[in-house]
């Protein structure tokens, strides 16, 4: 799976920290995976998390 966004909020958001990226992943309240953001650099997490759309962040 790629960089995705599914239609549904999610309502928790885990951002595991590497050396020289971040992966990004979010779970809607069924616990279903609605985001994947994989191998972001640190520079650009916050960019990522403040585009976000409105419901999902």
């Amino acid at each position: 799976m790629n960089s995705t966004f599914s239609g549904n909020p999610a309502v928790v958001i885990g951002i595991d920290l590497a050396k020289s990226h971040c992966d990004v992943v979010g779970c809607d309240k069924d616990r279903k995976m609605v985001l994947r953001r994989p191998r972001i650099p640190h520079r650009k997490l916050l960019e990522m998390l403040s585009t976000c759309p409105a419901p999902l962040c």
